[in-house]
């Protein structure tokens, strides 16, 4: 039996989707999380329906999963594109599944948070290319700060490790992925997209060498904005 074991939290996300599906077909046991079944559930994954503001019910779905090893977190609270994403609400679901994985599991190895462009001040406007982790924050807040201070804090004298991934923007070749996450990419923003590969960003000590690297299809953009003959990309 594989001994890693992966959580992937907002499993019927397109991210999440996709992780589900590359990390079982490295022969990885999957856990999905979310908060309605699939449309199309993989058969290699064990779907965990939970509502992730809900503390004691993380903990309660949780409380099986002894042998956890890796954390996925691709889940992001309802929104609108007319207002700010909330800040709050997204640091607590981070928090409550990150509890009831610490509590369960004593073999947690990595937390891996996937974030965006966002975190570079991709919503305001031109901004320094190329982006850089070290540039300093911008001045709008987005969640992806909180939650990136909570993983820091928290792995602090723990035995896992941590990671972000900050993509501008998330497509997939696959149909059928793509058909499923169709509904809320209405409901949140249309998505026309430049395309990524993104590195995970390490904190005190590596990712496992066996995690997958997740690779996203490039898909031709109509809506990128030239600036100076450079295209300004657009955001998640």
């Amino acid at each position: 039996m594989n001994p890693e074991k992966a959580l992937v939290v907002g499993a019927t996300g397109m991210v999440g989707s996709r992780l589900v599906s590359e990390l079982a077909d490295a022969g990885w046991r999957v856990i999905g999380m979310c908060r309605r079944p699939p449309a199309n559930p993989s058969p290699r994954c064990e779907y965990l329906y939970v509502d992730v503001a809900d503390a004691a019910a993380c903990c309660e779905a949780l409380a099986a999963h002894t042998d956890l090893t890796h954390l996925f977190y691709a889940g992001r609270h309802a929104h609108t594109t007319t207002a700010p994403e909330p800040i709050e609400i997204n640091i607590a679901m981070l928090r409550n599944v990150l509890d009831a994985a610490e509590a369960s599991a004593p073999g947690l190895a990595h937390v891996h948070a996937v974030h965006g462009g966002k975190v570079y001040g991709s919503t305001l406007g031109p901004y320094r290319t190329p982006a850089k982790e070290s540039d300093p924050r911008v001045l709008a807040d987005t969640f992806y700060y909180g939650q990136e201070d909570l993983l820091r804090t928290r792995q602090a004298g723990q035995r896992w490790t941590w990671s972000t991934s900050r993509p501008l923007t998330v497509c997939d070749g696959d149909a059928a992925i793509a058909r499923d996450c169709s509904a809320s990419t209405r409901r949140s923003r249309a998505s026309s997209a430049s395309t990524c590969t993104f590195p995970a960003r390490r904190a005190r000590g590596r990712p496992s060498t066996r995690s997958p690297t997740l690779a996203i299809s490039p898909v031709p953009s109509s809506s990128w904005r030239k600036r100076k003959g450079a295209p300004t990309r657009p955001s998640t």
